[in-house]
């Protein structure tokens, strides 16, 4: 079991995450163990057949496989296969910044850093936070699940009283409201007059609702709905403004090093890894910016890709796993994109259609094709 373990494991890159799919692997195995597969209809014995095969020369072979990707990787690195100028959009957990190389990735000859937040979208983003954080203090008191099909019916509204820890956050947000409002015009003075307009907008509704609710000492899910449906339209217009700002401010100084730093070689081979979080991964404003830049789509991870919850070290990596799959997607299939996404995805898709022909199967009839 352990050789089995150690096989899965080994197949991650990440230290933290081969650890965690090893302790999950051995739970998985252990309650096998235990209670046998659910759809045998009796205990297993030992492991699966196909488990049998684990540590035989075939899967040794594999092992070496995995060796041999991650020393090609490595020596992209080391080797300085690796384009030679990179701009990061994120310094280290800073994601306010973007920096440039130019030259060897781990002691380049250039290495610049510039802010990529402009002044609007900092302020404008915390006057929409703010009517944000009076929904994340009241909807947990009054939010009754998602329905689990769009045909569904939503659940009944909801009221419910406010209870002493959420007065007390309330107080809270009452105090540091106040001040917020108190100083939004000396805060907003390089603002456009419909900016400041919609600024004191949404604190009227924030200040409108806190009143209504601490008044009556309860909440209904009605009052939150109606209170977001009013600021959306605003919080939307200072989000277009925002995104805007920032796009001009990464483009200034992009053409800047482009003009300065960069021959047209460098700037020919220019790679981009963005440092992000989860939820901003889909059309992540940045991802677009450089794909229609670089003139390269934003899915092909070519030129410009996504390191989702890596520092700039761990970029480097994925950027390496790019080079190697997209010379052995060359190589194999001519087709460089072959390897960025799921391997199983194009028979997966094919198969899918079998399995499940109308995308809605009785859950019994599944259940039985599962069973041997």
């Amino acid at each position: 079991r352990r050789a089995f373990l150690e096989r899965i494991a080994f197949g991650i890159p990440s230290g933290a995450m081969r650890s965690a799919v090893f302790l999950l692997s051995l739970f998985c195995l252990l309650e096998v163990g235990k209670t046998g597969c659910p759809y045998s209809g009796k205990r297993t014995q030992g492991l699966p057949s196909y488990v049998a095969a684990i540590g035989s020369p075939l899967s040794q072979m594999d092992q070496f496989f995995v060796q041999s990707y991650e020393r090609s990787r490595s020596l992209l690195l080391d080797e300085q296969i690796l384009p030679e100028a990179i701009i990061y959009l994120g310094v280290g957990t800073d994601s306010a910044f973007m920096r440039l190389t130019v030259g060897n990735v781990t002691a380049p000859d250039l290495d610049l850093v510039a802010p990529i937040v402009p002044q609007l979208y900092t302020l404008l983003k915390e006057v929409a936070h703010t009517a944000f954080t009076l929904f994340l203090l009241l909807n947990p008191l009054v939010y009754s699940g998602y329905p689990y099909k769009p045909s569904d019916p939503p659940p009944p509204p909801k009221v419910a009283a406010l209870d002493a820890p959420t007065i007390e956050q309330l107080s809270k947000y009452r105090s540091l409201f106040d001040a917020a409002n108190a100083s939004l015009d000396q805060e907003l003075v390089n603002c456009t007059s419909s900016q400041i307009a919609r600024a004191k907008s949404i604190f009227s509704s924030c200040d409108k609702l806190w009143l209504d609710v601490t008044t009556k000492g309860n909440v209904s899910y009605s009052e939150i709905q109606s209170f977001a449906r009013a600021v959306a339209p605003l919080v939307k217009q200072n989000i277009n403004d925002s995104a805007i700002a920032q796009v001009n401010l990464v483009h200034s100084q992009v053409m800047a090093w482009h003009a300065d730093y960069l021959t047209e070689s460098q700037w020919e081979s220019l790679h981009v890894l963005v440092l992000g979080s989860h939820m901003p991964r889909h059309r992540n404003f940045a991802m677009q910016y450089f794909s229609r830049l670089l003139k390269t789509p934003i899915e092909s991870g070519l030129r410009v890709i996504y390191a989702e919850g890596q520092d700039e070290a761990g970029a480097l990596q994925l950027l390496g796993t790019h080079v190697n799959d997209f010379t052995a997607g060359q190589a194999f299939f001519d087709d460089p994109d072959f390897m960025h996404s799921d391997i199983l995805a194009d028979a997966t898709e094919a198969y899918l259609k079998h399995l499940l022909p109308d995308g809605e199967n009785d859950m019994a009839d599944m259940l039985q094709l599962a069973r041997p």
